[in-house]
């Protein structure tokens, strides 16, 4: 799998993978809370209920010179088929240099990771249950940002990842090892939530639950090498 060498503001590296990834659901969130669903992943039709043109035709007819361009792509692959495989990109420790900050790239940052936790806790709010920011009563606290309870008493434990802009490849929701850690240990009770477009009125919460047991597949770029075992003599 290709990638290049640039990182982001938070020292990850930014992938560009030829992996195809289906569009998840997502909850779009006004300022007042509200969520609507996007995106229904249905290919365009007539009036009928029919698609638009018939590609088997159009195919034949421009074999014999008919002049009709080549047929228009078919429907998108469908969504359960395209989310088959869940792959997360693993980057071992301490290979990755870590780029240095400038003062207001920092401030920016860490307004990003305040207003994600903002947005998150209005999100909870708005969806009845309650929530409260752990970093307030432990700045060092490491592991999840956010512990919320419903009405009927389940907990579950929230880690925030704050993008300004839209989440994506060149822009990626990296978990430390402690996050990994706890989420492998909570399951179903930790979820991470990205929130994207942190700097619209309109930024979109993206939620996953138990995200350490839901990836089936975790990739090892040759920067593995740095840190193989030697080979020992025979």
């Amino acid at each position: 799998m290709g990638h290049s060498a640039v990182l982001d503001d938070l020292g990850y590296a930014r992938i560009t993978s030829d992996i195809p990834v289906a569009t998840p659901e997502v909850l779009s969130v006004d300022l007042n809370g509200d969520p609507s669903s996007r995106g229904n992943g249905q290919a365009n039709t007539n009036g009928a209920g029919t698609p638009t043109s018939d590609p088997v035709a159009d195919a034949i007819a421009n074999l014999l010179g008919a002049g009709v361009p080549p047929p228009a792509p078919g429907p998108p692959e469908p969504l359960e088929r395209s989310r088959r495989r869940l792959r997360s990109y693993v980057i071992p420790a301490g290979t990755v240099p870590q780029r240095q900050m400038s003062p207001d790239a920092k401030k920016q940052r860490d307004a990003t990771a305040a207003r994600g936790v903002e947005i998150v806790l209005q999100y909870e709010s708005d969806h009845n249950r309650e929530a409260r920011d752990l970093n307030i009563d432990d700045p060092n606290h490491e592991g999840c940002d956010i512990e919320s309870t419903d009405t009927n008493g389940n907990v579950r434990f929230i880690e925030v990842k704050s993008i300004s802009g839209t989440w994506d490849s060149d822009d990626p929701a990296g978990l430390s090892h402690p996050q990994f850690t706890k989420a492998s240990k909570l399951k179903d009770q930790f979820w991470l939530y990205v929130v994207e477009n942190t700097a619209s009125d309109t930024p979109t919460v993206i939620r996953i639950q138990n995200p350490a047991e839901k990836a089936d597949q975790f990739l090892f770029d040759d920067g593995w090498r740095q840190i193989a075992a030697p080979d020992t003599p025979p």
